[in-house]
């Protein structure tokens, strides 16, 4: 059985989950604060681990697969924020704990939260890439007036955006954080904004399509779409998505990419330049793709369904 580590709202759970049986998947969203125990033991001569809701009515002995997703654990309100955070940690190294005993039972996961919180660092994203021989567009990470400048300087035309964050969350509102080109009054004030907060400055990459990969294991689903008038692509509404072919040395750079990353399941989005060079821009653990599914009309729900229940050989680190 697949056991899908989420929010019952999450409509990329959902979609995994009706695309089999109803015996095959599970989703949970574990609930601290109502009848869910969660224990692990290890010793030397095993890992073994126990799990007591009387809510959830699943059979965590069946599981042979965890794609872990997007839970949400609500706190305690009678808790202090520093109270909260001390909570949030020791919930989150519990739950590592009982998905590595259940990983030494056998079980595949897809992710460990840990490699997804880790894999998120675009600079290791970056290195990695480069390592396994993708093209990675011209990058500097700094919060230094003086050295973005003169990146500046050398790349005619630049982009700014996050380091690793795609958002910002005030509490009542989300502010998406787009691509943007370098312009003159961006350039004017680097030395009143840059110092407090780094940012990530990139060359400019001249695209003609854009391309969201899924992965999982070594089974690779491509989609790409064709340059419209916005410089992001998430920008453009009328973008539509289709089925394409990976050239084989990307499909085995981004598979040893995921691995050296502690990755099983993760989305890539590349650039294709009007040369036809494909340029890696990032991973993210728990991308999206409902809307490539729509767009496009290819079944992948169903494939990335029979694929996380097939637990592929998973390609070693480098």
């Amino acid at each position: 059985m697949l056991l899908i580590v989420s929010s019952p709202e999450d409509v990329h759970a959902q979609a995994i989950q009706n695309a089999l049986h109803p015996k095959q998947s599970a989703i949970w969203n574990p609930n601290w604060e109502s009848e869910f125990f969660l224990s692990s033991t290890f010793r030397s001569s095993e890992a073994r681990v126990e799990v007591r809701s009387t809510s959830s009515g699943i059979d965590f002995d069946s599981v042979t697969a965890v794609w872990y997703r997007r839970p949400i654990s609500a706190m305690p309100r009678r808790l202090f924020r520093t109270e909260s955070y001390f909570v949030a940690r020791e919930r989150d190294d519990a739950l590592e704990g009982f998905f590595l005993a259940l990983q030494q039972r056998g079980v595949a996961l897809y992710n460990l939260p840990s490699a997804n919180y880790a894999s998120a660092t675009k600079p290791a994203q970056y290195a990695a890439a480069v390592r396994h021989g993708l093209q990675v567009p011209e990058t500097l990470i700094s919060n230094d007036p003086q050295m973005v400048r003169e990146f500046l300087q050398q790349n005619e035309r630049a982009i700014l955006k996050g380091v690793s964050l795609s958002g910002l969350d005030t509490g009542d509102k989300h502010y998406a954080i787009f691509v943007s080109e370098v312009d003159e009054h961006a350039f004017s004030t680097l030395d009143e904004r840059l110092p407090p907060c780094p940012v990530t400055v990139q060359q400019l990459i001249d695209w003609a399509h854009a391309a969201r990969l899924i992965l999982v294991d070594d089974r690779v689903w491509c989609f790409t779409t064709a340059r419209a008038a916005q410089l992001d692509w998430r920008l453009d509404t009328r973008a539509r998505w289709q089925s394409a072919a990976i050239p084989a040395e990307i499909r085995g750079s981004l598979t040893a990419l995921h691995a050296s990353l502690g990755l099983r399941y993760g989305c890539v989005d590349m650039l294709i330049d009007t040369a036809g060079v494909w340029w890696f821009l990032e991973t993210n653990a728990n991308g999206q793709w409902l809307w490539l599914e729509e767009s496009s009309g290819f079944p992948l729900s169903a494939e990335m369904a029979q694929a996380l229940l097939s637990q592929h050989h998973f390609p070693q680190a480098a």
